[in-house]
């Protein structure tokens, strides 16, 4: 066990840290979140649902997987993953005047 006094200063080369982070491997994951779940999901979902679906069928599907997830709950994370691509398109999209109405003076 390693002793330390209060307000000790500890040595340090910083890019030598720095260089051992960034050489660092992506690390993949073990478990992923519900909706982390659900996003990797969304393209394959709405076909599911165009075939006949309902939001109840996916949720019984996806326990067999063990993915326990309630209709309701299933609904608003896509609902929630359909708004930020929405919103990510309009951030995106530039917003160009008419060059025409633009009066260059010289």
């Amino acid at each position: 066990m390693v002793h330390r006094t209060p307000g000790q200063k500890i040595p340090i080369d910083i890019q030598a840290a720095l260089a051992s982070l960034e050489k660092l491997e992506q690390k993949d994951k073990e478990e992923l979140s519900l909706p982390e779940s659900v996003y990797f999901l969304q393209n394959q979902l709405p076909s599911a649902l165009k075939k006949g679906y309902n939001y109840q069928d996916l949720s019984e599907i996806l326990k067999t997987q063990e993915m326990k997830v309630s209709a309701a709950t299933f609904k608003q994370y896509l609902t929630e993953i359909e708004e930020e691509k929405r919103s990510r398109k309009r951030e995106v999209k530039p917003n160009f005047r008419d060059s025409s109405s633009a009066k260059i003076k010289g």
